[in-house]
This record gives C-alpha cells, sequence and structure tokens, in this order.
C-alpha cells in the first residue's frame, strides 16, 4: 500500500470521526427524545420560531417549559447546556410553597451547597414578566445579583414584585396542573429539551380605519 493512499485512509477516517461528533454533540445537538415525551409536545406551539421547550418528566407527570431563546438567550442557553448534560437527572424539587412557586435544580437537595455549575449573570428582559402564572425564573442568593447557576422555579401564581431582581428566562406552556401537584421531595426522572415545534399562528394585524 503506498504513502499516499495510507494517508488518504487516514484523513477520511478523521473526517468521519468529526461528523459523528457533530451529529451527537454540542449545546445546540437534538437529543435523543423518548417516545412518550415526544407525545406529550406534540400539541404545543411555540411563542417564536426559534425557542426550545424543556420537558420535565416528573414523578407527577411532565411539564413543558418554553425557553425563551430570543429575549433570555445567556439564561436560556446556559439550562439547555445543563439539560443535555442530564444534569437535572433524579434532582428533586426541594422547595415548594403553595399558591407562591416549585423550586428545583439543587444536587445538594436544597442545602445551598455549590452545585458545580457555571455562574449567570442576570439577564432581565422587560416582556418577560413574574406577573404570570406558571412564569420560570432564576433562583438566587439574594445577597449575589450574579450568583445564579443551575436553581429555577415554576410561580404558581403571578408574583410581579419579583420583577427586575429575578430573571425570567420561560414560561410553562403545558403541564401546569402537573406543577400544581408537586410536594417536595419529588423528583425529575429526566429533563430535555426539544427543538423544531412549531410556532403560535399570529393574530392578523387590525384592519386601517
Amino acid at each position: 500500500m503506498s504513502f499516499h493512499h495510507v494517508r488518504r485512509l487516514a484523513l477520511l477516517a478523521a473526517l468521519g470521526a468529526l461528523a459523528a461528533c457533530g451529529s451527537g454533540g454540542g449545546s445546540g445537538a437534538q437529543q435523543a427524545i423518548d417516545p412518550a415525551v415526544r407525545a406529550f409536545v406534540q400539541d404545543v406551539r411555540v411563542i417564536e420560531k426559534n425557542d426550545h421547550v424543556l420537558v420535565l418528566d416528573t414523578e407527577k407527570g411532565m411539564i413543558a417549559i418554553e425557553l425563551r431563546t430570543t429575549k433570555a438567550p445567556i439564561t436560556a442557553q446556559a439550562i439547555e447546556a445543563l439539560a443535555a448534560k442530564k444534569f437535572y437527572d433524579g434532582l428533586t424539587f426541594h422547595r415548594v410553597e403553595k399558591n407562591f412557586l416549585v423550586q428545583t435544580g439543587d444536587p445538594s437537595g436544597g442545602t445551598g451547597a455549590p452545585s458545580g455549575a457555571k455562574k449567570i449573570p442576570l439577564e432581565i428582559n422587560a416582556d418577560l414578566t413574574n406577573g404570570i402564572k406558571g412564569a420560570v425564573g432564576m433562583a438566587r442568593p439574594e445577597d449575589d445579583r450574579n450568583g445564579a447557576d443551575s436553581q429555577f422555579y415554576i410561580l404558581l401564581a403571578p408574583k410581579p414584585s419579583l420583577d427586575g431582581t429575578y430573571a425570567v428566562f420561560g414560561q410553562v406552556v403545558k403541564g401546569m396542573d402537573v406543577a400544581e401537584k408537586i410536594e417536595q421531595g419529588d423528583r425529575i426522572r429526566t429533563a430535555v429539551v426539544v427543538q423544531g415545534l412549531p410556532e403560535q399562528p399570529k393574530s392578523p394585524a387590525p384592519a386601517a380605519q
């Protein structure tokens, strides 16, 4: 076998390895989706076409959260990256306050020990508000505005007083009834991100007078 032929085979092998990595890795890669999860979101329509949906399969059922990638890109992408690493799989809802919120994302179960996740700077967008039931935002230490890392909450009731200090990055679009049944200690079986869901139909513009 000639030297040039050996080099050509080595190059083809390297290109094949790169293609394999590109198809299954990276924060933008689609995770393997369980058929039950796919069935759960089949009727979900996202607010903006580039938004992805985080599906929490909990002991009480599934919750679909639209990640507002366009309006809160830093936070949404950070949460998506953690989900891709299976960070949330097996974690509990360590804080539950009826008529207020449920909170998860702490590997220590609520002790406040470092999670090992990267810090996420406070990302406030005036279009995203805590004043809506089902709003999903980042939890953080009260004395550190840029101290969020992996913990997030789902609001069970509007809480507009949190606006400006706690960053909203998502909205429950299906399974709010499940979120309301969550009890302290309930676990997340899996957390996966679904991409490519259809966009909600836009309301027609009002006719000119």
